[in-house]
């Protein structure tokens, strides 16, 4: 709106200064607002003397209601022609001016003040009082008055002639002016009218950007933007979350704090195909969390540009997907080497001439269906009736809808029977071909027997039960490297998260090491050391330590897994908490301890008493029993028993006292 107020201004200034006649613009009181070249050279005062002053001060005190009226009688839309009246020089001499007068008005259509062109009539006035004159000498009828006469209405004429096209040209400068008026509004209705457009598009924008940042906000993927330098410079609550960076924190510094060193030179590329337009998407990687932690990522970057479509930066979403490469890895690590490409296998081929329901097998389809083409016929009811009886309608209902609904390609899975009763997996594909008019005229596929890798699937579904359900902790790693880190691990179930207290997200991809600790026998681990570089199974018995610090017994096999060309590609370690095994064997140990001490000490405390029963034997056996020492003897010998079964007692109580304890 500016730039249209300046160009009006402009133009209405060049029509202004280009007139000889004097442009007067007033306010309603009469204060002199505007006074061009014309008015300067008319009156003789400058603008800047004028500007601001009353009209009063070029107007005769008697015409001075004159002009009141006038301009009250253009208030009331009264037309007013232009009149003749006087108006004074700075000199002081007074002028003959031809006067026309014009309102101005606001947006709202009230009169805000005046604008008179002046016309200056001084010469014609004059030429007319001279022509007045010479008409009222007594001697006007010779011939050198005509002459003169004759040269006063000329020079009449011509100042009348000169005053009509100033007219016209005042006239055309007024129209020209309205006109400049006019597309001025017009303008500066547009002028609104875009700037309330814009104001409505910059709310509208506002808003999308409110919304827009809400759902970068919301969003649980990290969303951040850098520059080509890669300074971070944008950063969401999703990459909050996901590296543990507050945008505080994280905002400034370079994106490569957020990158693995191995992957540094894929930063690099990528800022490469950025700066040349391209977007990367999907771009599976890692990250590094703000704990030093690292992290699956799916990446997609996108460039930034300017408002000249210039490449200043670029924007990143980042997903983290271990959760998803965890679940994959735990349904395809133990299935991925037994499953076998129906590619690769053996197949049969079959042709059907559906009009004239005759069907060709070549000898791989014979011998998956282990069967005979003598017995088979060649209609394609024979071949169905070889289908298991709840597949039957399956396998109809496809081939049926190959033909009806124009399928050209299908596929399916099914049973069949052999002669010995025995049940086999097929799966099948096929084309069909069409007439001109859309009929099916011939179908021809291929069956492989899949039922190997079926039963191959339902051995490893069945392992796979063991491995997630069994008591044992399972914990299957790489088999490289051998040296320090050693392999990462891959794999834990349930019961080795419930036996150590680690989680399955805090194992996977570090070592077997961290569940080792000061008391861990440093000569197993040796041996397990040496067994693992000889790619030989080994089982121990040693102390883990907890996630919280607790130490508990482990005894555990670890076996290394080959692939089908016999190279070693894992190691699975099974392993069972033997804790309290240990301690109860250790309590037995303890027992025995004690046991051998008190048989030890016992042992000694009934010798004396069996030593004097045996010596006393020896006498009696010389006295006679009739004899008074016969009856002292047996009376030791009785006290000495007596003294043994009491030692005897004593024994199996503190026996069975270390048993209780």
């Amino acid at each position: 709106m500016t730039n249209i107020n300046q160009e009006y201004n402009s133009n209405l200034a060049g029509i202004l200064e280009s007139t000889e006649d004097a442009i007067i613009c007033k306010s309603l009181d009469g204060t002199i607002q505007g006074w061009n070249k014309g008015s300067e050279k008319m009156f003789g005062y400058t603008s800047k003397e004028m500007i601001g002053k009353n009209i009063s001060l070029i107007i005769p005190t008697e015409f001075i209601n004159d002009d009141k009226n006038n301009l009250s009688r253009i208030s009331d839309n009264e037309i007013v022609d232009r009149y003749e009246t006087i108006r004074i020089k700075k000199d002081g001499e007074q002028l003959f001016v031809s006067l026309i007068v014009y309102y101005l008005k606001d947006k709202a259509g009230n009169i805000t003040g005046f604008y008179q062109v002046a016309r200056d009539i001084t010469s014609q006035k004059k030429s007319e009082a001279e022509l007045i004159e010479a008409y009222k000498e007594p001697a006007f009828q010779n011939e050198e008055k005509d002459k003169r006469v004759e040269e006063l209405l000329i020079a009449n004429k011509e100042l009348v002639f000169q005053n009509a096209e100033k007219e016209k040209r005042a006239n055309e400068l007024m129209i020209a002016n309205e006109e400049l008026v006019f597309q001025n509004e017009e303008k500066q209705k547009r002028a609104e009218e875009l700037l309330i457009a814009n104001l409505e598009l910059d709310l509208l924008n506002k808003r999308e950007h409110a919304l827009f940042a809400s759902i970068v906000n919301s969003s649980e993927d990290a969303i951040l933007s850098k520059g080509l330098d890669g300074i971070i410079a944008g950063w969401n609550y999703g990459a909050e979350k996901i590296f543990g960076y507050s945008a505080d924190e994280i905002i400034g510094k370079s994106v490569s704090a957020l990158i693995p060193p191995q992957l540094q030179q894929e930063e690099v590329d990528i800022i490469k195909k950025i700066k040349n337009g391209e977007t990367v998407t999907n771009l599976k990687s890692e990250g590094i969390r703000k704990d030093g932690s690292s992290f699956h990522a799916s990446l997609t970057i996108s460039p930034i540009r300017n408002f000249d479509g210039n490449v200043i930066g670029a924007s990143k979403v980042l997903r983290d997907i271990t959760e998803q490469n965890k679940s994959e890895a735990e349904k395809n690590q133990l299935t991925k080497r037994l499953r076998l490409a129906t590619s690769s296998a053996a197949m049969g081929i079959w042709d059907w001439d559906i009009k004239n329901d005759n069907m060709v097998w070549d000898k791989r389809m014979y011998q998956i269906y282990d069967i005979n083409d003598l017995r088979l016929g060649s209609v394609y009811e024979g071949w169905l009736s070889r289908l298991h009886p709840e597949d039957k309608d399956m396998v109809n209902e496809v081939m049926q809808s190959a033909i009806t609904d124009k399928k050209r390609e299908y596929g399916s899975q099914f049973r069949i029977i052999w002669d010995d009763l025995s049940v086999h997996y097929i799966k099948g594909t096929g084309i069909t071909e069409y007439d001109d008019n859309g009929n099916a005229i011939r179908m021809m596929g291929v069956n492989w027997d899949i039922t190997e890798q079926k039963e191959k699937e339902q051995h490893l579904k069945l392992l796979e039960s063991v491995i997630i359900n069994t008591s044992d902790s399972v914990l299957i790693t790489e088999a490289e490297p051998l040296d320090e880190p050693g392999p990462r691990i891959l794999y834990v179930n349930d019961a080795f998260t419930k036996m150590t207290g680690y989680s399955s997200e805090e194992v996977i991809g570090k070592t077997p090491r961290i569940l080792q600790g000061p008391k861990s026998d440093k000569i197993e681990l040796q041996r397990l050391g040496e067994a693992i570089r000889k790619w030989q199974s080994f089982e121990t018995t040693i102390i883990n330590y907890k996630k919280n610090g607790e130490e508990f017994w482990i005894n555990f096999s670890l076996t290394p897994v080959a692939n089908e060309k016999g190279w070693y590609t894992h190691w699975i370690a099974i392993e069972r908490d033997v804790t309290d095994l240990k301690k109860y064997i250790s309590t037995l140990e303890s027992q025995n301890i004690k046991l051998r001490e008190i048989a030890w000490t016992q042992s000694h405390i009934v010798r004396a008493p069996l030593a004097r029963m045996l010596g006393i034997v020896n006498l009696i056996k010389d006295i006679k029993p009739d004899s008074s020492e016969y009856d002292e003897w047996v009376e030791r010998f009785t006290d000495s028993a007596s003294e043994l079964d009491d030692i005897i007692k004593d024994i199996t109580v503190k026996a069975q006292t270390i048993q209780v304890n």
